[in-house]
């Protein structure tokens, strides 16, 4: 093997770990450091474009597969979740006979989709099914799904430049749980000025950070015809679970 094809290898290997290693957003931040050495910056576009391209945005059913994965992961019995749909819903959807504790995760979830138009309807209930179902399984496990909502917030509120098109209008999300929005520098990347909301709120209130969390990533899956579904929702005759 030749000196130029063992160096290619090396170059090979050290570009695909830079691009393992590291998000769009990271990317991001560096284009915005290096942005006056022209030509390293046009690298760093290019492949945070890459990145770009190989990371689907999150979307309410990528949320949905999610869920789904997490709460049959927690392996909990037949009755105990259809307790926990009950707790949520105030009802249990019917299911064939001798449906399995997964079957009746799935209708639910088909339920959620049915009967919630807007991507933030759906994301809430989504989330308290996850919620509730992490506090049925474990006396502590608060403390695995809070990093799993803050991962999620995070990732929506940097992907939706449509409800969220500025640096400025991230920040002015502080003002739920603050007085005033959060400070951030004009190179600052999308992705971490989202990721100082999250731990900024987690900070200051702890007790109840799930609560932000999910009313963040609520925000982050709001898209701009979510009111106007949501209208013509309310307009329609609500069924029941049984139905």
């Amino acid at each position: 093997m030749s000196t130029q094809t063992r160096a290619g290898i090396r170059a090979a290997r050290t570009l695909l770990s830079l691009l393992e290693e590291n998000s769009s957003e990271d990317f991001e931040a560096a284009e915005s450091i290096l942005g006056g050495e022209k030509e390293l910056a046009t690298i760093l576009q290019l492949l945070r474009k890459y990145k770009e391209h190989g990371e689907p945005p999150l979307s309410v059913e990528r949320l949905r597969d999610i869920v789904r994965r997490e709460l049959v992961g927690l392996r909990i019995s037949l009755p105990d979740m259809a307790s926990i749909v009950h707790s949520v819903f105030g009802e249990i959807p019917r299911t064939p006979q001798g449906t399995t504790t997964e079957g009746l995760i799935d209708r639910v979830l088909q339920l959620i989709e049915k009967q919630n138009g807007s991507p933030s309807a759906q994301v809430d209930a989504l989330t308290s099914l996850l919620i509730a179902g992490f506090l049925q399984a474990e006396p502590e496990s608060m403390a695995r799904v809070e990093p799993l909502l803050r991962d999620l917030a995070i990732r929506a509120l940097t992907e939706n430049i449509a409800m969220f098109p500025t640096l400025h209008a991230l920040a002015q999300l502080r003002t739920q749980w603050a007085d005033r929005p959060l400070h951030y520098q004009p190179q600052e990347s999308r992705r971490h000025l989202a990721e100082r909301l999250l731990f900024d709120a987690e900070h200051l209130h702890s007790e109840v950070f799930s609560v932000i969390a999910r009313d963040l990533l609520r925000e982050g899956m709001r898209g701009p015809a979510d009111g106007a579904i949501a209208a013509v929702r309310r307009m329609k005759p609500r069924k029941t679970h049984g139905e």
